[in-house]
């Protein structure tokens, strides 16, 4: 995205030179103002990242001077990916060390510091990887960016050493899929934040340094022989036909991964990526007879076990191995949440409520909600004795603390449990 020029702000403080200029990471508290000035004075507006995301100030005596905005790089961009020259396999376990300046937005009028956008574009490069590392948990290796020529002409790029890599085809991505070609080529530029990140990006073997640095729960850190046991249980869908892994293997390495913080398809892609081929053995992973190596699932594969299993039947085969290996809690507490565009598909309410244990705050059950206001029903019959159960629930039903219903009850003595309702 090339640079614009906003209409300015009140008390502009011009530096001596634009080298007194400092870029830095948007606070927490100035996140509204950024996002405000962001959709008030670019072109393009700004309704919010897709997906990781980072906002820039570059300011001078605390005045703002222009704002930067990253977010993780084009799922798929045929100029970009025949630059890299990776194969599928490692295009798409990869995708997370690119990084996609979406906004840039000058705030001085036109002439009063020069050199202002290089200046602040290479500070801001300089930090990036760094940035993304301690925000994410792994570092960045390539920096692209998308220019409409109709409107910008891509100057202070070409001036930063970016690399032209091509153009477009005019299609845009939408929900999962592509829209109609809109016509507008765009084109496309590349800064490798270190010298030799093409060849890391198309190399064979990952570099150690890409895997993230938060904890990761591997099949040997739980009990998986009782996990897959239960996941066993629950009916599968897919077709016969070219079915390679077992789905309690697939279900599995999805709740792997989000032990881990693997959130969502593509992330936990990557996970099952850096399976060891011990870890897949241990897994039951299906096994390739030519090369005797064991496979990680494909992100095609990942995505349809878990849109064609029924998530009740996901929820109380997770409930009953949770249950199974808690201990009864001294307190618990409830609430209900609707996931972010869950509603998009049906004009249902669509919820998940949880109970979790108040001493160490780990989730013991969980129950999927549709209707509105029914997550009064979902606790109850999370608390009725129940297949699978723990012998704790619907034990003291009437042991209510607090309700979002305003039906109160008293508190019982200790050591009974006492359950907590909050409604957020």
């Amino acid at each position: 995205m090339d640079q614009v020029r906003g209409p300015g702000e009140t008390g502009l403080i011009v530096p001596p030179s634009v080298k007194d200029v400092t870029v830095r990471l948007a606070r927490p508290d100035e996140r509204r103002r950024w996002d405000a000035t962001m959709a008030e004075q670019h072109p393009l507006g700004f309704r919010g990242f897709a997906g990781r995301g980072l906002r820039y100030v570059a300011e001078y005596g605390g005045c703002w001077l222009a704002l930067l905005g990253w977010q993780a790089g084009a799922f798929k961009c045929r100029p970009r990916d025949l630059w890299i020259g990776w194969r599928q396999r490692e295009q798409f376990p990869r995708l997370h060390l690119i990084a996609n300046n979406t906004r840039m937005l000058l705030l001085c009028p036109p002439g009063t510091i020069g050199n202002l956008a290089s200046c602040v574009m290479a500070a801001n490069l300089r930090r990036l990887s760094a940035d993304w590392q301690a925000h994410f948990g792994h570092p960045l290796e390539l920096a692209e960016t998308f220019v409409d020529p109709a409107h910008f002409v891509g100057t202070m790029y070409r001036a930063g050493n970016w690399i032209f890599v091509g153009r477009t085809r005019g299609f845009a991505r939408s929900n999962g899929g592509y829209t109609e070609p809109h016509g507008r080529l765009k084109e496309m530029y590349l800064y490798p934040l270190r010298p030799d990140a093409r060849a890391r990006l198309r190399a064979p073997q990952p570099c150690p340094s890409w895997r993230p640095q938060h904890p990761r729960v591997a099949p040997a850190d739980i009990p998986l022989p009782s996990l897959l046991a239960e996941l066993e249980r629950i009916p599968d869908h897919r077709r016969g036909q070219g079915r390679k892994f077992r789905l309690a293997v697939l279900l599995a390495i999805w709740q792997l991964a989000r032990l881990s913080g693997y959130n969502g398809v593509d992330a936990t892609w990557r996970y099952a990526c850096h399976l060891t081929q011990d870890e897949l053995r241990t897994l039951g992973a299906w096994r390739n007879k030519r090369t005797g190596d064991y496979q990680p699932p494909s992100r095609a594969t990942l995505h349809r076990a878990m849109t064609d299993t029924d998530p009740d039947a996901l929820q109380a085969a997770l409930n009953r191995w949770v249950a199974a290996r808690c201990p009864a809690p001294a307190a618990l507490a409830a609430d209900g949440k609707r996931q972010r565009g869950a509603n998009r598909q049906s004009a249902d309410e669509y919820q998940t409520v949880s109970l979790v244990s108040h001493h160490d705050k780990q989730p013991l059950a969980s129950r999927i909600c549709t209707e509105k206001g029914g997550e009064i029903a979902a606790v109850m019959a999370l608390l009725t004795p129940g297949a699978g159960r723990h012998h704790w629930f619907g034990a003291h039903p009437g042991c209510l603390a607090h309700h979002p219903r305003h039906r109160r009850r008293h508190p019982p003595q200790p050591p009974r449990p006492l359950l907590a309702v909050g409604q957020g």
